[in-house]
């Protein structure tokens, strides 16, 4: 995938997720943004989102849209001002 601006340390993650991958995604989160993840009720159904409190700021769920790439785009007026990197390509 094509890069727009250079990787910052400082950027918050969006996770790319489906039902199918869920688990693993939360796997990967800490154990509070995952427990958030579930109370919230984030299914990774396409379109869904969802911001969990991290230690350093927030991560970012994002119900992935097989077939539809520009999905993604809607998020640019849903989450705060900031630097976002795509966690899972």
């Amino acid at each position: 995938m094509p890069r727009f601006a250079q990787p910052d340390a400082n950027a918050f993650p969006i996770w790319f997720v489906t039902p199918a991958t869920l688990d693993a995604v939360l796997a990967a989160l800490s154990a509070a943004a995952a427990a958030h993840a579930r109370h919230v009720g984030f299914e990774g159904k396409p379109g869904q989102y969802a911001m969990l409190p991290e230690t350093a700021g927030i991560s970012v769920l994002y119900g992935d849209s097989a077939g539809q790439g520009f999905a993604p785009g809607k998020l640019v007026n849903l989450l705060p001002k900031g630097t976002y990197i795509f966690a899972n390509e």
